[in-house]
């Protein structure tokens, strides 16, 4: 009853501190600590409520989830109904936005797709590659209508003029991949729609085409370029109207405006956003927020008043102003308004994902603010006043009350999970190579790394560490790892000497847990099953088998009750002895067909590297109850 109690309180203590981390606009905070508030069994309505008010926010309306390779493109048609997508292999998705659902995968390309446009009546799309090709596509059908060839190097932009009648094209050095010169052709090509006949050629530029715009009136192209700044070209006679002249890190993105009065460019690495009027050149102003990497994308709100602009975040500002008007704290490689309205935008981005994104509220989505990477690892520090979170390479700690970023720090490896110690002063974080690192939480300063130095023996070196638990005295840790590297993948250390004191031979551990007595642990394992450890003695107590996936978390309820959670979607409790454990589904794996098992050693045995010593806190030994009865 008390283990129930100190649950339920947790749980309303993470769902009041979610509310809060919402009301400040982080919402992914928000989200992770709700989620934690709901993982014990039967939630109560509060935590409940608060993972239902932060799903639902203002911010990401939808996450279309497809793409196996970095998102470089989208486009959205006419009338707002679906969106285009074109990723690094060379695959363009059709979406519904209003449902999600995927309604097409166009295939033709051998290389990226930079770029997409649809046709006025949004039932055709040209789609331009790095493979030096167009593609003209119907999209009610899926076919290739025509490809279109003469470019001799890629094609970085396409855009498909408001009449419907031509077709605009840019290649060159490619200047997001900082390889400028190396192309050739530096030029911009003008075709007919329906007949994919090359009209015009332009060779005027000393290096790569970034991107183009028509002018409303399909008589003019807005050129953006690396060396020779933006500028607008006549297409009936080839002349340039206007050059307002080249800057020094080059332009990446350029779009008129729907009215024809203001031409919007986003600089490269010069990260600014300028706003030009169409007819003089002269500069109108700039956008309040400076970006802090280089500018990918840029585009303009159907009614020519808003603008967003992409790098390692996303703004909106005001083009009269130049106001911010939100800021975004997730990257983005492709921009497309969605029309008539402009409240919503598809974001394309090189984490494989498509966003749809609700502009109206200026609501956050990530609210890390140098992070490109998803939040894996979140941990909720004892006393309830802080938070640490973590992506790929930065481990941040988080004020609850103020909801501000108290610190973050660059970790030498890749991340994954992350723990408080029982006092709060130190956190553990699990990383790739094998590591699993100590922190000083109150200052973020690496103490020490827990790896092998060749004296001993740690986790194998090409391992992911999964998971990390500290022993509740919090003198010692257990962790956990996998990978294809045969070796110890679950170790418990002495976090003084930063030493292995038991060496656990497993298969790969995906999830564990301390029981809160600090005498057993669970170890959740690829191969489905969950194995229960005496920590005192090494003793492998019990194997339970039932899950037909990996196992990525396990947690103790109590002393002697667990419940374990697995990619097969299934949740499986169980309690001390009362009923029988859960059978082995058919083609499970099992632990006893090792191939590298040693002679006369049961399945799921121990290596102790010493004797454990007697941890500060260990209650008076006795017999440890079995968490089940054996079948």
């Amino acid at each position: 009853m008390q283990a129930r109690q100190a649950q339920v309180s947790q749980s309303l203590a993470l769902a009041a501190q979610s509310r809060l981390a919402l009301q400040a606009d982080n919402l992914d905070l928000a989200l992770a600590l709700a989620m934690e508030a709901v993982r014990i069994p039967d939630p109560p309505g509060q935590a409940q409520m608060a993972l239902s008010e932060a799903a639902y926010a203002p911010g990401t309306m939808r996450l279309f989830l497809g793409h196996e390779a970095a998102v470089w493109s989208v486009a959205v048609s006419p009338d707002g109904r679906y969106g285009l997508s074109g990723d690094a292999d060379g695959v363009i998705f059709l979406w519904n936005l209003e449902t999600g659902e995927p309604l097409r995968r166009l295939e033709g390309h051998t290389d990226r797709v930079d770029s997409l446009a649809f046709t006025p009546d949004g039932r055709q799309a040209v789609s331009a590659s790095q493979d030096k090709t167009l593609i003209h596509w119907d999209l009610e059908t899926g076919q290739v209508i025509r490809q279109m060839s003469g470019h001799e190097s890629g094609i970085n932009t396409v855009a498909v003029s408001p009449d419907g009648l031509q077709v605009a094209s840019g290649s060159g050095g490619n200047y997001i991949e900082d390889q400028a010169g190396i192309a050739k052709d530096n030029s911009v090509r003008l075709w007919d729609l329906h007949s994919g006949e090359e009209m015009r050629r332009f060779d005027i530029f000393s290096d790569g085409v970034t991107d183009i715009s028509f002018t409303p009136d399909s008589r003019s192209l807005a050129i953006a370029t690396i060396a020779d700044g933006f500028l607008i070209l006549d297409l009936e006679t080839g002349k340039v109207l206007l050059r307002p002249g080249a800057t020094e890190e080059g332009i990446t993105g350029v779009v008129v405006s729907p009215d024809g009065e203001t031409v919007l460019t986003a600089g490269g690495q010069t990260s600014e956003v300028t706003s030009w009027e169409l007819q003089t050149g002269e500069i109108k102003g700039y956008m309040d927020e400076r970006h802090n990497s280089t500018l990918q994308a840029v585009a303009v709100s159907p009614d020519s008043r808003r603008a967003l602009a992409g790098s390692n975040i996303l703004t909106e500002s005001d083009l009269e102003t130049g106001e911010l008007l939100h800021r975004f704290n997730f990257g983005a490689t492709a921009i497309a308004y969605r029309r008539p309205d402009g409240v919503t935008a598809l974001i394309g981005n090189l984490d494989n994902s498509v966003r749809l994104v609700s502009l109206e509220s200026g609501a956050e989505i990530s609210h890390l603010q140098a992070s490109e990477n998803w939040i894996i690892g979140v941990a909720y520090s004892p006393d309830g006043q802080s938070a640490l979170t973590n992506d790929f390479g930065i481990l941040y700690q988080w004020d609850l009350e103020t909801s501000k970023e108290i610190w973050s720090k660059v970790s030498p490896s890749n991340l994954w999970e992350i723990a408080y110690s029982p006092n709060g002063t130190q956190a553990l974080t699990s990383e790739f190579g094998g590591v699993v690192s100590l922190w000083d939480a109150a200052t973020g300063k690496l103490l020490k790394r827990l790896e092998s130095d060749g004296s001993f023996e740690g986790h194998p070196s090409d391992d992911w560490v999964y998971d990390v638990a500290f022993h509740p005295g919090g003198k010692f840790a257990l962790t956990g790892s996998g990978g294809e590297a045969k070796g110890d993948h679950l170790i418990y250390w002495n976090l003084e000497s930063g030493k292995p004191v038991g060496l656990f031979d497993t298969f790969d551990v995906l999830g564990l847990a301390i029981s809160p007595d600090g005498r057993t642990a669970l170890s959740g394992e690829e191969d489905g099953s969950v194995n229960w450890w005496d920590l005192e003695t090494g003793q492998h107590l019990q194997r339970l088998e039932g899950h037909s996936g990996g196992v990525w978390d396990v947690a103790f309820v109590d002393d002697h009750t667990a419940i374990s959670a697995s990619e097969d979607a299934t949740l499986i409790p169980v309690g001390p002895g009362e009923r029988d454990c859960p059978a082995q589904l058919p083609g499970a794996h099992r632990r006893d067909q090792r191939t590298d098992s040693q002679p006369g050693q049961a399945p799921g045995t121990v290596r102790l590297a010493r004797r454990l010593p007697d941890p500060v806190g260990y209650p008076e030994r006795r017999t440890v109850a079995p968490l089940c009865r054996a079948r």
